[in-house]
């Protein structure tokens, strides 16, 4: 349906525990950062995960990047796409 956006799991492992038995296919470097929260930019994450195909993003860490007046928090893992 035009307007739905699929679950793109995130995990800390480097496999997605509940798809542990799939194999992946292709891998990429991501972030994103965000002043608003850390849900903020983990929702970039996976929204940039979702336009360029992949499937979920491993090995996710967060940063707290001290500005000014404001905290930019940094996500960062590798999207993968799996196997048909």
């Amino acid at each position: 349906m035009a307007g739905e956006r699929k679950e793109i799991p995130m995990s800390t492992t480097d496999r997605i525990p509940s798809a542990s038995q799939r194999t992946v296919k292709a891998s990429h470097m991501a972030w994103a950062s965000s002043q608003t929260s850390i849900l903020d930019a983990q929702d970039q994450l996976a929204s940039w995960a979702e336009r360029h195909g992949y499937d979920a993003v491993v090995g996710v860490r967060l940063i707290a990047k001290p500005g000014v007046r404001v905290i930019d928090w940094v996500i960062y893992g590798t999207a993968i796409s799996w196997d048909a």
